[in-house]
């Protein structure tokens, strides 16, 4: 009886703890974010690591394990794409479910989302507690790939940003866009 006892006391001191420190790391207002995406040319992955410097956030590039180099790989990456194919990716390293936000980079290949993030999020949705995306296009708008995204994951976007390649190239329109991004998103751990 007396070691049901003990048992019983310290499996409720650990629950105790682990609650109390969940609710410390909220007080001060830090959400736990992680950045997972895909990105071909380069553009995507300077968006999210130029966001995850301001939300001290971790990322996570998905590795695509059919080349998508070169102009064949454009073509076919188009064709996936559009066919809205599932791909073969490298391990991932974080669990999403250990974040607040999980925020999703992709960019826009042929109007739709890059098989890559499609296989991501297909396989990783029940994970996620709130999710925000980063795109990138060319020239196409987002709100095709915003609907996809918030059907595939479950769940609404709290927030997106979006850059064409024209505001990319814009340091002073890029700069505003990112800060008012990562401030609309800190606001959910308040």
């Amino acid at each position: 009886m007396n070691k049901t006892l003990l048992t019983f006391i310290l499996a409720g001191t650990l629950s105790v703890s682990n609650v109390v420190a969940e609710q410390s790391s909220k007080q001060g207002g830090e959400l736990k974010v992680l950045i997972t995406y895909y990105s071909r040319t380069g553009n995507t992955e300077r968006v999210v690591n130029d966001v995850a410097k301001l939300l001290n956030a971790d990322t996570e590039k998905l590795v695509d394990k059919k080349s998508r180099k070169g102009i064949l790989g454009f073509i076919f990456g188009g064709r996936d794409a559009v066919s809205k194919n599932k791909t073969v990716l490298a391990p991932v390293t974080k669990d999403a479910g250990n974040y607040d936000i999980i925020i999703l980079g992709t960019p826009i290949w042929a109007g739709n989302m890059p098989p890559a993030l499609r296989t991501y999020v297909e396989s990783t949705k029940g994970k996620f507690k709130n999710v925000a995306y980063i795109i990138t296009s060319g020239s196409s708008t987002p709100e095709k790939i915003v609907a996809d995204l918030d059907t595939i994951a479950g769940k609404k976007a709290v927030e997106f940003l979006w850059f064409d390649h024209a505001t990319l190239m814009n340091k002073e329109q890029y700069n505003k866009k990112i800060i008012a991004f990562t401030e609309q998103l800190k606001k959910i751990g308040k």
